[in-house]
């Protein structure tokens, strides 16, 4: 049972699967979790992450590239990057917020409640 003082003279008892529940809700509803799933679902949808070997100077350097799945194109994170950063319009001011939602996706670091592993607050 935890209590929960909602000011000086209110408080709330609730148990601990009602309390991870609450929380759950929370963090559901920001508008950065809303913004991680809405961009996730098209990545998941449309993409697929891949690693290559790109040759550069004589040399073998792996490389992140993202596999289209609609045609099987390999394109950049730089070129998905651009294009989700005009199809989404969230503004220069958040530029890293969008560089680390692909990124994390990548990585397959995106959270079940659609939380970065960094975190960065849409301005």
């Amino acid at each position: 049972m935890l209590i929960i003082f909602i000011d000086m003279k209110t408080k709330i008892k609730i148990t601990e699967t009602q309390f991870n529940r609450l929380k759950q809700l929370i963090n559901e509803n920001t508008i950065e979790s809303i913004t991680v799933r809405d961009i996730k679902k098209e990545l998941d949808d449309n993409y697929i992450p891949s690693q290559n070997v790109v040759r550069e100077g004589g040399e073998f350097h792996p490389k992140t590239m993202v596999m289209v799945k609609a045609n099987e194109e390999l394109i950049s994170v730089a070129n998905l990057y651009e294009y989700l950063k005009g199809k989404y319009q969230l503004g220069e001011q958040n530029d890293e917020f969008m560089k680390q939602v692909i990124k994390d996706w990548v990585h397959g670091k995106i959270n079940d409640n659609y939380g970065l592993s960094r975190p960065i607050a849409l301005k």
